[in-house]
């Protein structure tokens, strides 16, 4: 048995494999007066039976999977936030997500901003599933060690400054009503399977829509495309 901190929760795990141990090394804290708030565990035989059932993932990828999964469910329980596949950097001390279907380029066009700012100015914070969650009346995004195919993650927190839904196409960015901005994030989250899950998870979101810009983004692969959204939504913070 280990304890974590995960995006600010307390989470105990005993990893099963080498990729997860790895993974989540660098979130591991001492057991000394912590007190879980999450625990993820597997039952005898799940694993196995979900290899059986996708016969495409290996025992390292599925327990990823639904360790993943786990962590995403009880941390939309206990209304400390939700996970999101997008890629995060932190640019200037706040926190920005491109998130896209697998394949679009959100990983490609967060390491632009770190060419185009210089690794001094941007981070990347995690490459796949970083965690939104709401503290202190605000939006913090943290990284979490489900960063898929890439170990593209830090154990860190910064304030979510805005939120772009990422297009090919030639280089424009456009801001989005929160009505507009709902579907296409839900698009890129695990639905929760039980119904009180589906509305924290909405009302968290609400919250999120409310607070933090979001925008659609045509991008080309280009330093240009970097500079094009980074000043599209640096300019917009406090509006």
């Amino acid at each position: 048995m280990s304890f974590y901190r995960i995006a600010g929760t307390v989470v105990d795990y005993t990893p099963g494999c080498g990729m997860m141990e790895r993974k989540t090394e660098k979130y591991r804290i001492p057991k000394d007066g912590a007190i879980p708030e999450i625990t993820i565990s597997f039952r005898e035989g799940f694993l196995e039976c979900k290899q059986k059932e996708y016969p495409h993932l290996d025992r390292e990828r599925c327990e990823y999977l639904y360790a993943g999964i786990q962590f995403y469910e009880k941390l939309i329980r206990l209304r400390r936030g939700f996970m999101i596949h997008a890629s995060a950097v932190e640019a200037d001390g706040g926190a920005y997500l491109f998130s896209a279907p697998s394949g679009t380029g959100k990983s490609t066009h967060a390491g632009l901003w770190v060419r185009y700012l210089g690794a001094d100015r941007a981070r990347i914070i995690n490459d796949d599933k970083p965690a939104v969650c709401l503290e202190e009346g605000n939006c913090f995004v943290y990284g979490t060690p489900f960063s898929g195919k890439t170990d593209l993650n830090e154990n860190r927190r910064a304030p979510l400054r805005g939120v772009a839904i990422l297009c090919r196409g030639k280089n424009r960015i456009q801001r989005l009503s929160p009505s507009q901005a709902l579907y296409p994030l839900l698009d890129q989250m695990v639905r929760p399977r039980r119904e009180e899950d589906m509305d924290k998870l909405l009302t968290m979101l609400d919250f999120t829509l409310a607070h933090v810009p979001v925008y659609r983004l045509w991008a080309e692969n280009s330093l240009k495309a970097a500079q094009v959204a980074y000043e599209g939504m640096k300019g917009e913070i406090g509006t």
